[in-house]
């Protein structure tokens, strides 16, 4: 038996509409809701009375479900919670609770059991006559405010019923949500073949969770004027659909888009409530390395220098685009620089060194080289308001600090130390890539792992690169064949630039990152190339250092030969150790493993002869014990 005793009765309390604080309850199972990119988990849920089947847990508490720690039986106390109404397709609604916030009283593992007999209980409430939608008003004024857009509401209106951002799907129809808005993008305008049109997007949220809105055409011209950023809005009438994860970092399945129906009440001041500002989950720069290509991350740091604004002219476009180069350093003690975009780098004001806070920052990866940060959304200076309610990060990811507690001079007492790592013009991905694969060759050591060898078979045998991490193994393989003749390309001339140049016709070479022209450019090696053992033969490609190593003649040399340089030719059938990374690319909607070379090694023939002596001896049931005779 045990001596905690849970809150009995509570469950009804609370899904009756009562306000039930920190209840003392058991989980009795959980089970993950399928479908959908993120996941969400349904638990089953006692206080000892009652069972209740209807629960499920916010987005930021999953990692105590798949670290093992809400376990079945386990004893919470629920600090935090919501009760939302979903349609079930008939004339009434079925609540649910959703549990923002517990803590852990009891590991299930400790008690093992069933507290009490409690029976189901019974959640199909008729809400029809409760559910109150915001009345809207007609305004039809110099300032283009249309139907269905409404004033604010006087304070002796009724409560508003809302639903939970988290609850929605689009099974549901007649809900209302209340929301903050965090971002607001600029009106963009689109020219294809399908036509022609206009949109823009906000961000909402609120305590469960957030979501995109997006308005088009005539929604867009209702709706721009009206909606202000970090004001908090009562929002119905809008249609859902799966989220497009291409334009949106947004942790939500779906996304709204606004209709003629929709509307959209300001919220007043008294009703404003806890409604959360922006939620962070900062990530320090010394450990993006840990964190793969693609994925969104927030930074906080103090901004130590900044490049003059430039512009970058779109190939298929011709559209000037604005970007500007800043340094970030933060309490890691490492330095990065992280490209703006678009109005952010336009108003960016670096003077007096400020401390910013950049949200949903998507890191992603070209050729397993350079790439790009896109910082389009949310940049806020340490005087804005942000949330200190952040979600709990995934551990060993990602660490969750209150950027309200780290003022300017804190930070910029870390950042002037003299042992701040400086990377020097080095994007936040070009970071990611370059410590991920120095980490791997680091892990060569002066000799190749002979002992881990793996066969170009078990390559796709173990579907390495398949996952969502790149994957790194050793192979001993022959070079077979180069593909193609161009194996160098011209580059700019910038110190740790290496982008492609255009040949402007008139003795000159334009880099479209750098915004320069130059009189001269250098060659720079990508070297397809087809290695193979007995069992497989694989292509991999081989960069700038790798190239060289194996040719035995600089890139330079190879770019200024008329023909293929014979270093070409006498490199086949040589045989090294490589140290691969294996990815899964996408590319014009096709799925294709994209295998580079991380490191490469001479074959040392005694230590792979030790290698052979031990497996023989260990077949043959002698002990592994290699022979260290040479």
């Amino acid at each position: 038996m045990t001596d905690i005793k849970l809150s009995e009765g509570s469950l009804r309390a609370i899904m009756n509409g009562e306000d039930v604080a920190n209840p003392v309850m058991q989980i009795l199972g959980t089970k993950k809701i399928p479908g959908g990119t993120a996941e969400r988990y349904r638990v089953l849920i006692s206080d000892g009375v009652n069972i209740n089947s209807f629960a499920m847990l916010a987005t930021q508490l999953n990692d105590i479900i798949t670290d093992g720690t809400l376990s079945e039986f386990t004893i919470v106390q629920i600090k935090r919670y919501i009760v939302s109404g979903v349609s079930s397709g008939s004339a009434t609604n079925r609540s649910v609770l959703i549990i923002l916030e517990l803590n852990i009283i009891k590991p299930g593992t400790e008690i093992g059991f069933k507290i009490g007999n409690p029976q189901p209980l019974n959640t199909n409430t008729d809400n029809s006559s409760t559910q109150q939608t915001p009345a809207a008003t007609n305004t039809n004024g110099s300032n283009g405010v249309h139907n269905n857009v409404a004033i604010p509401r006087q304070a002796s209106a009724p409560v508003v019923q809302t639903h939970p951002i988290v609850s929605l799907s689009p099974y549901q129809n007649k809900w209302t949500i209340k929301a903050r808005v965090t971002n607001k993008t600029p009106i963009r305008e689109w020219n294809n073949a399908r036509g022609s049109g206009k949109l823009f997007s906000i961000d909402l949220l609120d305590e469960s969770g957030e979501i995109r809105a997006t308005m088009f055409n005539d929604e867009c011209n209702r709706f721009h004027d009206m909606i202000e950023k970090d004001k908090v809005y009562y929002i119905s009438n809008c249609t859902l659909k799966p989220a497009n994860k291409k334009f949106s970092s947004i942790n939500n399945d779906y996304e709204m888009s606004f209709t003629h129906s929709t509307t959209v009440i300001p919220c007043n001041e008294d009703e404003v409530g806890n409604m959360p500002s922006v939620k962070y989950c900062f990530v320090p720069l010394k450990t993006i390395a840990e964190i793969s290509p693609d994925e969104n991350i927030d930074v906080l740091g103090v901004c130590i220098d900044a490049a003059e604004l430039s512009s970058v002219t779109g190939k298929t476009n011709q559209k000037t685009y604005m970007k500007r180069d800043i340094t970030l350093v933060d309490q890691s003690q490492a330095s990065v620089t992280m490209t703006l975009w678009g109005k952010e780098a336009e108003t960016f004001d670096a003077s007096n060194k400020p401390v910013i806070a950049v949200k949903a920052a998507r890191v992603s990866e070209f050729q397993g080289g350079t790439s790009k940060v896109e910082t389009t959304t949310t940049i806020s200076k340490t005087e804005s308001k942000l949330a200190t309610n952040t979600p709990k990060p995934i551990e060993g990811t990602k660490t969750e600090l209150d950027p309200t507690k780290h003022d300017q001079s804190e930070l910029n007492k870390d950042t002037n130390n003299s042992t701040v790592r400086k990377e020097t013009n080095i994007s936040v991905s070009n970071l990611l890539l370059m410590r991920e694969i120095q980490d791997q060759q680091l892990g060569m050591g002066d000799k190749a792992d002979y002992c881990n060898l793996l066969l170009m078979r078990e390559i796709q045998d173990q579907q390495l690169g398949m996952g969502d991490k790149a994957d790194y193994c050793s192979v001993r393989g022959i070079i077979q064949v180069f593909r193609g003749s161009n194996t160098t390309y011209k580059a700019c001339p910038s110190q740790d630039c290496n982008k492609k140049v255009i040949d402007q016709n008139n003795g000159m070479y334009r880099c479209e990152k750098c915004n320069k022209e130059f009189n001269t450019f250098t060659y720079r090696l990508i070297l397809p190339v087809m290695i193979g053992d007995w069992t497989n033969s694989v292509w991999v490609t081989l960069f700038q250092n790798e190239a060289e190593s194996i040719l035995g003649v600089t890139a330079q040399e190879v770019g200024e030969s008329t023909e293929d340089h014979p270093a070409l030719k006498k490199a086949l059938f040589t045989q090294y150790i490589f140290r691969l990374r294996a990815k899964l690319e996408h590319y014009n909607d096709e799925k294709r493993l994209k295998i580079i070379c991380a490191g490469i090694k001479p074959v040392d023939h005694l230590e792979l002869s030790k290698k052979f002596i031990a497996e023989i001896k260990d077949l043959a049931g002698l002990g592994s014990q290699m022979d260290t005779r040479a």
